[in-house]
C-alpha cells in the first residue's frame, strides 16, 4: 500500500509541474477512516483513499482532479466468486454477506472507458461513480441462473467459512482476510462516499440498456 500512495502522489506532482490541467483518477474511498478504523486491512481501498484525497487537496483552478470511481467487477462473478457446483448437480454462490446486501456492479471491459470519457466531454467536472446497476446478491444469482439455466442458489456464510475458502483456492491469508473485510466494508457503510449517502442513487449510464445486465457480462461464462 505504500508504494502505491507514494507513487500515485507522486503522478499527481509530476502533472501540477506539467502543468496538466485535466487530471483522471481511478480511486477507491478511504475504508479505514470511513469505518473509524474497524475495517485496517483493505489496503486497496485506502491506499488509492489516500491518493483521492491528496489530489484533491492540491490548490488552484489550473488543475482539475476528477475521480471516476468503479464498482464490483461483474466479471468477478465468473472467476473467483462464480457460483461453485454442488454435488447434487446444482450451483451455490457463497458469500460473507446477506443475500439482501446490494452493491453497484461494473462492465468493466464495455463501460469503464465510457465513464472516463463523460468525465473528459461532460462540462461540468466532478466525480463520477461507475457502475451499471446496484443489485442485491439475491439478484445477482437469479440473472446468472437466468442466463445459464442452472439452478443457483445463494449461501450467507461466516467470515471464518470464506477466508478458509480463499485460503484453500490458493490465495495468502492476508488477502483473504482483505477481501472478506472488502465486502463487509461495502455491506455495513458502502462502497464509496457517494454511495453511503444516497444509498439508492447512482446514475447509470454505459451499455446499461437490457434486463438482466449482469446477466449479459457473464452469459458467455459456462458453469460446470
Amino acid at each position: 500500500m505504500e508504494r502505491e500512495i507514494a507513487e500515485g502522489k507522486m503522478f499527481i506532482d509530476a502533472a501540477v509541474a506539467a502543468k496538466v490541467r485535466l487530471f483522471i483518477w481511478s480511486g477507491l474511498s478511504h475504508a479505514e477512516k470511513h469505518s473509524g478504523r474497524k475495517y485496517v486491512h483493505i489496503n486497496h481501498f485506502t491506499g488509492k483513499g489516500i491518493v483521492t484525497e491528496y489530489g484533491k487537496s492540491v490548490p488552484g483552478a489550473e488543475f482539475r482532479f476528477v475521480n471516476v470511481e468503479a464498482g464490483l467487477y461483474m466479471s468477478n462473478f465468473t472467476g473467483l466468486s462464480a457460483p461453485l457446483k454442488q454435488e447434487d448437480g446444482s450451483f451455490e454462490l457463497a458469500m460473507p454477506v446477506p443475500g439482501t446486501s446490494v452493491a453497484p456492479l461494473l462492465d468493466t471491459a464495455s463501460d469503464y472507458g465510457l465513464f472516463v470519457r463523460k468525465s473528459i466531454e461532460g462540462s461540468q467536472l466532478r466525480d463520477i461513480y461507475a457502475h451499471g446497476e446496484v443489485i442485491s446478491y439475491a439478484d445477482i444469482v437469479a440473472q446468472l441462473a437466468a442466463v445459464t439455466g442452472k439452478k443457483i442458489a445463494y449461501k450467507e456464510i461466516s467470515k471464518d467459512e470464506y477466508i478458509n475458502f480463499l485460503v484453500a483456492a490458493g490465495k495468502p491469508q492476508r488477502i483473504a482476510l482483505e477481501l472478506y473485510e472488502m465486502f463487509a466494508y461495502i455491506n455495513e457503510i458502502g462502497l464509496s462516499s457517494r454511495f453511503r449517502r444516497q444509498r439508492h442513487r447512482w446514475e447509470p449510464c454505459g451499455s446499461q440498456r437490457g434486463h438482466p445486465y449482469l446477466g449479459r457480462v457473464c452469459q458467455s461464462h459456462r458453469l460446470e
